[in-house]
């Protein structure tokens, strides 16, 4: 009997169980190191992404044509710094038709391409309206002077804090001339909210470099005052 049962269970059969977890495992370390190619990983929809970020865009008359063309690059960076997978991103302009949230960040970046400086400042209004718009965990502000007014400034802050979005701001300054009234305005924002306030200095930083910080993945290291002011003056 101890013979027959030695027969069927050939001696062989743990060796070819044996290679095939060498192989089960071979083929599972091979999948993790490989690099996943992003486009062929499902989406989430906007309102579903974790990083959900609006940009209340200046396009106001002020801004000009290197300021826009810096707008854009700055946009593109930033737009390219997100992880696709995780990020959806509304862009507000001041002057022109939203783009709402949405996972298209390459073709976003495009559409931004197109937009122009002019008209004036509503600044609030623009912020006011995005954030009732959209679900956001963040928004972005960057200007280059003061709101056409400040009579919503607490209401909409109250909006903010209360959807739980920081506000982050970035003041443009213009090289021929100091406003202290805009750049401590958009301070003011974000401490209010809870964001990172960025002064640009054209000259010392470029706002393509600048901007892309305020990407969810680099956004942390600003928390660092140190690197914050190293990123204004153009170090980092």
């Amino acid at each position: 009997m101890d013979n027959e049962l030695a027969i069927k269970k050939p001696p062989f059969r743990m060796g070819v169980v044996g290679l095939a977890a060498k192989k089960a495992a071979a083929a599972a370390k091979a999948a993790e190191e490989k690099p996943v190619d992003q486009r062929t990983v499902p989406l989430l929809p906007p309102a579903e992404m974790p990083d959900r970020i609006g940009i209340v865009m200046d396009d106001s008359g002020s801004m000009g044509s290197t300021k826009m063309r810096d707008a854009h690059s700055g946009i593109e960076e930033f737009m390219r710094c997100c992880k696709p997978t995780t990020t959806a991103v509304a862009v507000y302009p001041m002057n022109r038709g939203a783009i709402n949230l949405n996972t298209k960040l390459p073709e976003t970046a495009i559409m931004v391409a197109n937009i122009h400086a002019t008209g004036s400042t509503p600044l609030l209004e623009t912020l006011d309206k995005m954030i009732e718009a959209e679900p956001l965990t963040r928004a972005i502000v960057f200007s280059d002077g003061s709101p056409n007014n400040e009579y919503t400034f607490n209401e909409v802050v109250a909006k903010c804090v209360a959807k739980e979005i920081p506000v982050d701001t970035v003041y443009i300054a213009d090289t021929n001339y100091e406003n202290t009234m805009a750049e401590n305005f958009m301070r003011r924002l974000a401490e209010a909210t809870g964001g990172i306030f960025m002064k640009f200095e054209a000259g010392k930083s470029t706002f393509k470099n600048s901007f892309k910080y305020l990407s969810p993945g680099m956004r942390a290291m600003l928390m660092d005052d140190n690197f914050k002011a190293r990123v204004e003056r153009g170090e980092a």
